[in-house]
């Protein structure tokens, strides 16, 4: 399935990421994942749904969410 449709990646590309991802850091963030995949999100309206996959990948606490983020779509096209 694709989430996000801005920079076409897949869910599949999301779990995986994570996966390698929170092995060394705890659970990351939806721009930790799209930054291992060499992207950035655009609009950030798949941002709940990266942070819903990573999650049911990584379950367990978590000390950042998308709110505490504060996405901007101008910083990220930067």
């Amino acid at each position: 399935m694709i989430v996000c449709h801005c920079n076409r990646i897949l869910e599949v590309a999301i779990a995986e990421s994570a996966r390698e991802l929170g092995t060394a850091s705890g659970i990351p963030t939806p721009h930790e994942v799209y930054g291992l995949l060499g992207k950035q999100p655009c609009c950030g309206g798949c941002l709940p749904l990266a942070q819903a996959i990573i999650m049911s990948v990584l379950p367990g606490p978590r000390s950042a969410t998308i709110q505490d983020e504060q996405f901007s779509p101008a910083v990220a096209a930067e």
